[in-house]
C-alpha cells in the first residue's frame, strides 16, 4: 500500500543518485492521481512519502534545529506516556515526532498510538528508526544487500533498485500453493520480508537491527462482568470513531448482512456522523436488503447499492496482483470496481472498515475446546490445519502438480505451520490465544489485509481500534471470546443498539433476540448441496446463484466467456506450463470441470494471480 519508503546505503553513495533512486521508488507506486510525493535523499539515506495527504496533518517534516527528518503513513490518534506538552494534540504531527525522538530516541513507537509506519533519520549521528504499530495493518516490507537495506509499504518500490534481487522464496512458494497464502514474515521473494506487528528496524554505526519494541502477553483474566465490558468498550469506541473521522468531510462504511459493520455504523450516528454507507452485490441478494434495512433503522441518509459487474473480475486482475503483490487470488479484484463507484472525494472522505472486529469486538479465531492448556502438539497442528482451509488441499488438488512439487508441497505442509505457530507460545500457555494471535498474524494480516484494497483510494482504518481497544481485547476471558457466539459483539449491540438487533442477519436468517432454527440452517446447507449437483449434471447448463451470498465467481465464469477466455489463455499459455508448477493435463481436466458446473473458481484465480505476479513482477 502507499505509504512511508526509503533506503540506507551501509557505505554512502552519491546523494544524486541517491535523489534519482528515491524519486523512482515513489513513481512506482503512484497509482492515484490525488496522492501526493514527498522525498528527500542524503549521501547515505533516502525516505519518501506517497498517498493520499490528510486533511490539514503534517506527515513530512525536518527539523533543521535538531537535524532529524521524520514522515509517518496512516494515522496517529493522539500520544501517550508523555510529559503533558508532548501529549497535546497538534496538526503537526510529524514534527512531533522528531519531538519525541529527540527526548526518548529509544523508547519512540510505544509513544504513538494509532495505525501507522513511522521513520525519524537522524542526520548529524547517521542514524534511523522505521516502526510499526502494534497490529500492524500498514503494511511495510525490507529487502537487505550487502549494500543497502531498502523498507516500502508496496514491494515494487524495490524493483528501481539495480541489485534487487528477484529470486523467488521456494518457502513462500509452498506456502502459497498449500494455504492459499503465504505465512508469516515471508514474501515471494527470497529476500523481501514484511515486517511482523510491534517491530523497530534501527540503523546505528552502519548495521540495521530489527527486534520487537512490544510483545503480546496476555494479562489476568478481567473479572468485569459481560454488561461492564461492554460499557467499557461502548466508551472507548466512541471515544476511536471521533478521533477517526475528525477532519474529513465524508464518512463512508461498508454496509453488509453481518454484524460488525452494523457494530461500526451504530457508533458512527451515535456519535453524530451522517456517514455514506455502501452495499455492494446483487439487487436479488439476501445480504444487500438487510443492509438496506440496517441503514434504514440507523437512519442513515445515503445508502447507495453498488452492483457488481462480473466483468471486473477480468478488467481489474492484473491492476489488483500489481497493487497487491500477487499474494493471494484475484477474486477481490471486484472491489476495485467497487471502490471506484462511490464517486467521493478521495482526499476529503474516510472509510471505515469492519474487519478489524475480531480485536475490536472482543471475539477471537477459536472456539471452546480450544481453551486449553494440555493439548498435545500435534493436536494443535491439526487444528491450525483447518484454520487455513487445509481441506482443500486433499489429493484431488495436489494432483494439478508436477509429480516432483506435488512430493514437495505434501512433505512440508505440517513443518510450515510448525515453524510459524512457535512464534506465539510465549504469548499464552493457553492454546487459544496462541491459535488467535497465529491467526491475527496469518489469516486476518497476511490476508485479509491484501484484500483490503480501498487504502488505494480512500483514507482507510480499521474502524474503532487503537491500542486501548487491543489492551481491552487482551484482558476479556476467552469464554467470551469463542468465534461461535460472540458474546461481546451480540450482547453489545442487543443492550446498546436494540433496533439494529432486531434486524436479522446475514448467516442465521434471524434477529438477535431469536434463537437459529438448527432446521432451517439444515435445510439452507442442503439447497447449495442441490444446486451444485444440479450444476454438476446439466454439465454446466444451469447456473444457480445463491442469493444467500454477493459473490457468484464460479456461475460467472460459466455464464461469461469473457471471464472464462481470459483464465484459460492465462492458465494454459506456455510461458504458464513451462514454469514448471502444473501438469498440463491435470490443468485443463480442472478448467474443463469449471466449465461443466464445478466449483473451482478460488484455485484457479489463485494460480491466476501467481502467474500475473511472475510476469508483472518477475519478468518484465
Amino acid at each position: 500500500m502507499p505509504g512511508i519508503f526509503g533506503f540506507i546505503r551501509k557505505h554512502g553513495a552519491d546523494r544524486q543518485a541517491n535523489e534519482a533512486l528515491i524519486q523512482r521508488m515513489g513513481e512506482i507506486q503512484s497509482h492515484n492521481k490525488h496522492y501526493t510525493l514527498h522525498t528527500h535523499a542524503e549521501d547515505w539515506f533516502g525516505l519518501g512519502l506517497i498517498g493520499l495527504p490528510v486533511p490539514g496533518e503534517e506527515c513530512f517534516a525536518i527539523d533543521r534545529e535538531c537535524n532529524l527528518l521524520a514522515a509517518f503513513s496512516g494515522y496517529i490518534y493522539d500520544f501517550q506516556r508523555l510529559p503533558a506538552a508532548l501529549e497535546q494534540p497538534t496538526s503537526h504531527k510529524a514534527s512531533r515526532l522528531t519531538q519525541i525522538y529527540a527526548a526518548f530516541p529509544d523508547r519512540m513507537p510505544e509513544k504513538l498510538n494509532g495505525s501507522f509506519n513511522a521513520a525519524v533519520f537522524d542526520l548529524k549521528r547517521k542514524a534511523a528508526i522505521i516502526c510499526n504499530d502494534r497490529i500492524g495493518h500498514w503494511q511495510l516490507y525490507y529487502f537487505e544487500d550487502e549494500h543497502s537495506f531498502l523498507f516500502a509499504g508496496e514491494y515494487k518500490a524495490f524493483l528501481p533498485y539495480q541489485y534487487f534481487d528477484r529470486d523467488m522464496d521456494e518457502a513462500a512458494v509452498l506456502d502459497y500453493f498449500n494455504f492459499k497464502m503465504i505465512l508469516g514474515d515471508k514474501t515471494l521473494f527470497k529476500k523481501v520480508k514484511r515486517l511482523r506487528w510491534a517491530r523497530a528496524i534501527r540503523y546505528c554505526n552502519g548495521r540495521v537491527t530489527i527486534e520487537p519494541w512490544w510483545e503480546y502477553r496476555f494479562p489476568e483474566e478481567s473479572k468485569q462482568s459481560p454488561a461492564d465490558l461492554i460499557d467499557e468498550a461502548h466508551v472507548l469506541y466512541q471515544q476511536n470513531i471521533m478521533k477517526q473521522c475528525s477532519g474529513y468531510d465524508h464518512v463512508i462504511i461498508p454496509l453488509s448482512g453481518g454484524l460488525d459493520s452494523r457494530m461500526v455504523l451504530a457508533h458512527a450516528r451515535e456519535a453524530g456522523l451522517h456517514p455514506h454507507t455502501f452495499c455492494h452485490g446483487q439487487k436479488q441478494s439476501v445480504e444487500v436488503k438487510l443492509a438496506a434495512r440496517v441503514a434504514s433503522e440507523a437512519g442513515v441518509e445515503n445508502h447507495s447499492l453498488v452492483e457488481i459487474n462480473p466483468q471486473w473480475v477480468v478488467d481489474f486482475a492484473e491492476r489488483f496482483v500489481w497493487l497487491t503483490g500477487g499474494m493471494i487470488n484475484t477474486g477481490p479484484a471486484v472491489l476495485l470496481g467497487v471502490a471506484s463507484q462511490y464517486g467521493l472525494n478521495a482526499s476529503k472522505s474516510v472509510f471505515l472498515n469492519g474487519l478489524a472486529g475480531r480485536t475490536v469486538f472482543g471475539y477471537g479465531y477459536f472456539n471452546e475446546r480450544d481453551i486449553s492448556t494440555i493439548l498435545p502438539w500435534s493436536a494443535k497442528i491439526q487444528r491450525l490445519r483447518t484454520l487455513l482451509d487445509g481441506h482443500f488441499t486433499d489429493d484431488n488438488y495436489y494432483r494439478i502438480f508436477q509429480p516432483q512439487f506435488r512430493m514437495t508441497l505434501k512433505a512440508v505442509y505440517d513443518s510450515a505451520i510448525e515453524a510459524e505457530f512457535a512464534h506465539y507460545q510465549k504469548a499464552s500457555n493457553l492454546f487459544c490465544h496462541q491459535r488467535d494471535l497465529f491467526a491475527l498474524e496469518n489469516r486476518f494480516r497476511k490476508k485479509y489485509d491484501q484484500i483490503d484494497v480501498n487504502r488505494f483510494t480512500v483514507h482507510d482504518h480499521w474502524a474503532l481500534e487503537d491500542d486501548r481497544t487491543i489492551e481491552f481485547y487482551l484482558k476479556i476471558p476467552p469464554r467470551l471470546k469463542v468465534s461461535t457466539s460472540r458474546v461481546l459483539l451480540v450482547e453489545g449491540l442487543k443492550r446498546k443498539f436494540p433496533h439494529l438487533a432486531r434486524v436479522p442477519q446475514q448467516h442465521t436468517g434471524v434477529n438477535l433476540f431469536t434463537e437459529p432454527s438448527h432446521a432451517v440452517l439444515k435445510a439452507k446447507a442442503y439447497k447449495k448441496q442441490l444446486m451444485y449437483y444440479a450444476e454438476r449434471f446439466s454439465r454446466g447448463l444451469l447456473n444457480l446463484h445463491d442469493y444467500s451470498t454477493y459473490v457468484h465467481y464460479d456461475q460467472w465464469y460459466r455464464s461469461h466467456s469473457g471471464i472464462r477466455d481470459f483464465f484459460e489463455s492465462v492458465l494454459l499459455d506456455q510461458r504458464t506450463l513451462q514454469r514448471g508448477y502444473y501438469d498440463p493435463v491435470a490443468l485443463r481436466s480442472l478448467l474443463n470441470y469449471q466449465r461443466r458446473g464445478g466449483n473451482a473458481f478460488g484455485v484457479l484465480s489463485h494460480f491466476v494471480s501467481f502467474e500475473l505476479f511472475n510476469r508483472l513482477y518477475r519478468d518484465r
